[in-house]
């Protein structure tokens, strides 16, 4: 089981292709993985500063940061898979 205190992050990027990716070969691998996924649009409702001002270094169309992490104990393994992949 992977918790926050045992995760370690593999896969960070705006692509949904490239994170999709990474978890296809991940699970291949038959190395265990968790996600998040934090949206950086923010509400035009909720008058955050972001809604406001824009989004100024965030690629258009990629609004989402997504993110992959293993069990530290797979790091290496899943840092080896990815590796020779790409």
């Amino acid at each position: 089981m992977i918790l926050f205190w045992n995760k370690a992050e593999v896969f960070i990027g705006y692509s949904i292709r490239e994170f999709n990716e990474t978890r296809d070969i991940l699970h291949a691998a038959q190395i265990e993985s968790t996600y998040k996924i934090v949206n950086h649009e923010g509400s035009r409702s909720s008058h955050t500063l972001r809604s406001r001002t824009g989004s100024g270094g965030i690629q258009s169309g990629s609004t989402n940061l997504y993110s992959i992490y293993v069990h530290k104990k797979q790091r290496e393994e899943a840092r080896k898979v990815l590796g020779k992949l790409r």
